[in-house]
């Protein structure tokens, strides 16, 4: 039986915004069974509970991030943004899962093509729909963009395939 590290599993949650659940931690290779992280982050009489050091943490940082601001402006704005980002992370994190939702529920339509649920085209545009979201949230392109070569000169031709052009 492998050994479990339990403080690399405690901090992947403690450190965790609130969509890290013990059931998505569970669902992660090499993870411990949910029964198992669910006993485990119970916690005891000498330790709290997952749950309770996930706020302990963020209450920590909070008061961290607001004595920063108080002792210096720069910190203080650098801490603005890292909270910024977070809050930007967290939704971002909502919309994967929404988006990966949607995506689950057009394949499983397309798959059952079940008319009373879903028409054919229906699905498909949920899974369309779907794929450009994730691939807008991923900062990737959505649609093709062809490139007119012929307007450019054969030194710039040539710092691109050589990769010393500056794009």
């Amino acid at each position: 039986m492998a050994v479990i590290d339990w403080d690399y599993w405690r901090l992947r949650y403690v450190s965790s915004d609130d969509l890290c659940t013990l059931e998505a931690l569970s669902q992660e290779p090499g993870a411990p069974a949910l029964s198992t992280l669910k006993k485990r982050s119970r916690g005891d009489s000498d330790t709290p509970s997952w749950p309770e050091q996930r706020k302990q943490f963020r209450n920590q940082a909070d008061t961290l991030a607001h004595s920063l601001v108080q002792n210096d402006a720069v910190a203080g704005k650098a801490a603005k943004e890292v909270a910024r980002l977070v809050d930007t992370a967290e939704m971002l994190g909502r919309h994967q899962k929404v988006i990966h939702g949607v995506l689950s529920k057009g394949l499983a339509a397309l798959k059952e093509l079940n008319p009373r649920d879903f028409r054919p085209n229906e699905a498909l545009s949920m899974i369309k729909w779907a794929v450009e979201a994730e691939r807008l949230l991923e900062g990737l392109a959505t649609a093709r963009t062809d490139l007119d070569l012929t307007v450019l000169s054969d030194e710039q031709l040539d710092k691109i395939i050589d990769g010393s052009a500056n794009l």
